[in-house]
């Protein structure tokens, strides 16, 4: 070993390893006070440090009263080395000394393991301890969970049985109350067919009185028919009694007369012919359950029967079966297009019942035409347009099976002059009349 460098030495400082180093390294070092004597050395093949100062090649180094000794006795160390004697040797003191340092140290290393095994020791009781606490721990909340679910079962089992009681409470009262107004609409029900029976017996009673006052209106239609000859009798007798009287005395005493009773038996063929269509509209208001308007037909044929009542009160009997020739009905409604045809004012029977208040004019004129054609009969179709607020805006012969264009003007001309009630829109009506002997 004459090479230093050959040597390996390893230095701690403060705690930290530096190295391998040499010997000259280590000279350096010191020279620099990076190494201090309160430092540890050790060789690359040895474990175990050594405390500087108590090296003798290095105490010298470290002590600054015999600098050249040390010097010298660092240079001996070093020669040593290089003859090959022991790099670290201790002395004597130093040898006590290291012992005493590493005997403590192994004793501080003794006590501090067995203040770790103490504590190691003593966390594994209080892991075991901790451990043991959380399953007791653990077995009592789950205990309280158990306990809780039961308690919440219990309660939820009461809620539904509460719920279930609630509703079945409700349930019958809905059935209850269900029934309760079946009962009372069962009860409304019969009041309301009791007072329809009764409202039939009394329309029954009112279709019986119609029948009747029908059929003496048939026997007085034949009545007039036997004795239609009797106008030929009078115009007769008014002609002599014309020639023997004179003019003045035939115009005061028969002609005027017999105008006036000509005019009122007039109005009592329209007011027949107008019941008989009323008596047509009544039945079939009945037919179809339309209690009110029957009431208010009713209402019309009692009001038209007493006018003709009361001209048959100032028509002489000898004159009261002198009545103008023939029937003109009003047959009924046939189609009704437009915005207004599902109005009510649009009805069959709003309808009719205007057209039947202007057809004075056609009965007297088929009543002259029957006297020029006898047998004269048909129908007439005529097409009507009425505008929302009820005037008539056109009317024209559609189809006609009677061939006479005077009847079929006076239809049109009525048609014309019929007047209806507003309704929601125009309306285009198809309307059909009847001519009979």
């Amino acid at each position: 070993m004459a090479d230093n460098k050959e040597v390996e030495l390893y230095l701690r400082i403060d705690g930290e390893e530096h190295g391998p180093l040499t010997v000259d390294d280590v000279k350096a070092w010191i020279d620099r006070g990076k190494f201090r004597r309160t430092d540890f050395i050790r060789m690359a093949d040895k474990r175990a440090w050594v405390r500087a100062e108590n090296l003798v090649h290095l105490k010298a180094l470290f002590d600054e009263a015999r600098e050249k000794r040390e010097r010298g006795a660092f240079a001996a160390w070093l020669g040593g080395i290089r003859e090959g004697r022991p790099a670290m040797e201790l002395s004597p003191v130093g040898r006590v000394e290291e012992e005493k340092r590493i005997a403590e140290e192994r004793e501080a290393l003794t006590r501090e393991r067995a203040e770790l095994e103490e504590q190691e020791q003593e966390l594994q009781t209080r892991l075991e301890t901790t451990i043991t606490e959380r399953e007791e721990e653990l077995t009592r909340l789950e205990a309280q969970l158990e306990e809780e679910r039961r308690r919440l079962t219990a309660e939820h089992d009461e809620e539904l049985r509460q719920l279930a009681t609630e509703r079945e409470a409700e349930v019958k009262r809905i059935i209850t109350e269900r029934e309760e107004d079946v009962r009372r609409a069962t009860e409304e029900r019969e009041r309301e067919l009791e007072r329809l029976a009764r409202e039939r017996e009394r329309l029954d009673g009112e279709r019986v009185r119609l029948a009747e006052e029908e059929r003496e209106l048939a026997s007085m239609g034949k009545a007039i028919k036997r004795r239609r000859r009797m106008p030929l009798v009078v115009a007769g007798a008014v002609v002599i009694l014309a020639i023997i009287i004179g003019a003045p005395s035939y115009y005061f005493f028969i002609y005027k007369p017999g105008r006036e009773i000509a005019a009122k038996l007039a109005r009592i063929s329209d007011l027949e012919e107008m019941i008989d269509e009323l008596t047509a509209r009544y039945k079939a208001a009945i037919d179809a359950g339309r209690v009110a308007e029957a009431e208010e037909i009713a209402e019309e044929i009692e009001k038209a029967r007493k006018e003709r009542d009361k001209l048959a009160e100032e028509v002489p009997a000898e004159r009261k079966m002198a009545t103008t020739r023939g029937k003109a009905k009003l047959a009924g409604l046939l189609r009704a297009e437009g915005a207004g045809a599902e109005d009510p004012a649009r009805s069959s029977g709003a309808i009719t019942g205007a057209l039947s208040r202007a057809m004075g004019g056609v009965r007297a004129t088929y009543s002259r035409e029957l006297a020029k054609t006898p047998g004269l009969d048909g129908h007439v179709v005529v097409s009507i347009k009425v505008a929302a607020d009820g005037t008539v805006t056109g009317a024209h012969v559609v189809s006609s099976a009677i061939g006479n264009s005077a009847v079929e003007s006076a239809v049109t001309a009525a048609a014309r002059r019929a007047r209806f009630a507003p309704a929601a829109g125009a309306t285009s009506l198809t309307y059909k009349f009847d001519f009979s002997p």
